[in-house]
């Protein structure tokens, strides 16, 4: 990069485009980015692209982003099963933009700064970005602008003499100096959750639990942060005008204040946008300790509420350090249903001491509770948990290095009664057996009678024609490969890597 001193620095922000294989339908922008490009300083030129909205062309993409915009600084956001992505891409990058500076930032790399700064990949990045980079990125910018020592910048990793020198920790940003989001520098704007235009927002950030396979506290500590109300407000408004007619907020457990979320619900009535439908993370705990909240959210519009269910087994929720019980979600789940709000499922399974049967026991226990859609996940050993420590003492992981496969679909894990391959095929075979797509809730039917309707006569007819033409003579083994083989494919973006 080679600029005057004083010359403002022109930056390309890309998001990866992996996916969560269970969200296929879920096209949601970076909060990340698009906050980073509201907090550098006005000067610095700042623009971002999601690949997710470019899946089918992202080598081609990427190159034609570099052409038009010409920057400077390439930003890339990383979770660890987009790591591998992030790494292809700046290859491509050192290739078509050789003077570009390449920063890596997001949990990723605040969680594995040392092993990458030590990998063969280290060359391929100039700069790591570890921790919350709200106000940390705009000094990165400055210092470039500047041509200042990097080593006053707290929280960032830099290479000097082809080795990486990580500055010290960066503090938690406060955030009442954080202000909301550019959306503004997006280049592209397709963010769907089916037909509705998404974006998302944040009051809070953190959680103080102790969920063994959480990898969150490396980023935020063990501790619960809100924004100040009107400046979340603000943003809520901003995507409103952005054309959002769907809202997810991203708080990792709002919950844990009450009458903060209180002061929230009446603060999105007060402003006039409780017509506007919204998703929320919720614990069965807190729900079932503040009824009182049910109505709040109903008043301020939420549709849908991600419910951290996990497992129905005491022995589980033991193991993953749940504060919950059949019967606490019991009560939260009939709660949210009483207001005629949609309950999105959380489940893990794969648990050290899970058979067939006890994976099927949560799929029907889910079922019976009527559980409107599920999220249904495989323990995943998230790097520097205390759970992935557990599971590689017990010999339990066994895909210990390949991150790209850690996005909750993959079995990276055996249990002490079932070999990783197993997991994953009964895991499918509870999926197929129970899909919500098929049976549809009673809230499901009410709320959504258009489409109930749509799935009943139409959809489903069609999908099983479908799939009788396509796997006719197949069974159910063959049947499960050919969507392996599929759901391999749908996170390749190059040429295949072989997996490591």
């Amino acid at each position: 990069m080679h600029s005057k001193k004083g010359d403002a620095v022109k930056v390309l922000l890309l998001a990866m485009p992996d996916i969560q294989i269970q969200l296929k339908s879920w096209r949601p922008p970076s909060i990340a980015l698009s906050t980073l490009a509201g907090n550098v300083p006005e000067r610095h030129t700042v623009q971002i692209a999601d690949l997710m909205l470019r899946r089918r062309r992202v080598p081609q993409s990427i190159a034609e982003l570099l052409q038009t915009v010409r920057p400077q600084v390439v930003g890339l956001s990383a979770m660890s099963f987009q790591y591998a992505t992030a790494i292809r891409t700046a290859r491509l990058i050192r290739q078509l933009a050789p003077e570009a500076k390449i920063v890596l930032g997001g949990y990723h790399p605040t969680l594995a700064y040392e092993e990458i700064a030590a990998g063969p990949e280290a060359e391929l990045f100039d700069f790591l970005v570890r921790g919350e980079a709200d106000s940390g990125f705009g000094e990165l910018l400055d210092a470039l602008e500047d041509h200042r020592d990097l080593s006053a910048v707290a929280g960032l990793s830099f290479r000097r003499d082809g080795q990486f020198i990580h500055n010290a920790a960066r503090p938690l940003e406060d955030l009442s100096t954080v202000r909301i989001q550019n959306r503004q520098a997006r280049l592209w704007r397709d963010y769907r959750f089916g037909l509705k235009g998404v974006d998302i927002v944040e009051f809070s950030r953190g959680c103080t639990m102790s969920c063994k396979f959480c990898s969150m506290h490396h980023m935020y500590g063990r501790t619960f942060r809100t924004f100040p109300l009107e400046r979340s407000i603000a943003d809520l408004e901003d995507a409103v005008r952005h054309k959002a007619t769907f809202i997810t907020l991203a708080d990792d457990n709002i919950f844990l204040d009450p009458p903060q979320f209180a002061a929230i619900c009446q603060a999105i009535c007060d402003a006039g946008l409780a017509r506007v439908p919204k998703l929320v993370q919720a614990s069965c705990l807190g729900i079932s300790q503040h009824p009182e909240s049910v109505d709040q959210m109903q008043r301020a519009g939420f549709k849908m509420v991600f419910l951290g269910i996990e497992n129905v087994t005491k022995e589980n929720l033991k193991a993953l350090s749940k504060a919950n019980s059949l019967e606490i979600t019991r009560r939260a789940v009939a709660l949210l249903h009483a207001r005629n709000i949609i309950v999105i499922g959380g489940m893990i399974v794969g648990n050290p001491d899970d058979t067939a049967e006890t994976i099927r026991q949560n799929y029907a226990t889910f079922q019976e509770l009527d559980i409107d859609l599920n999220a249904d996940l495989i323990l995943t050993p998230y790097f520097k948990t205390i759970l992935r420590q557990e599971l590689m003492a017990e010999n339990l992981v066994t895909n210990p290095n390949d991150f790209s496969r850690y996005n909750g679909f993959w079995a990276n894990v055996r249990t002490r009664h079932l070999s990783a391959d197993e997991l994953q095929f009964v895991r499918w075979k509870c999926h197929k057996e129970f899909s919500t797509f098929y049976r549809s809730s009673r809230i499901f039917r009410e709320t959504h009678p258009f489409l109930t309707l749509f799935r009943r006569f139409v959809d489903i007819p069609f999908q099983r024609v479908k799939q009788a033409i396509r796997f006719r003579g197949m069974n159910e083994r063959q049947i499960y490969e050919w969507y392996m083989r599929k759901y391999e494919r749908m996170n390749q973006f190059f040429e295949p890597q072989p997996r490591t």
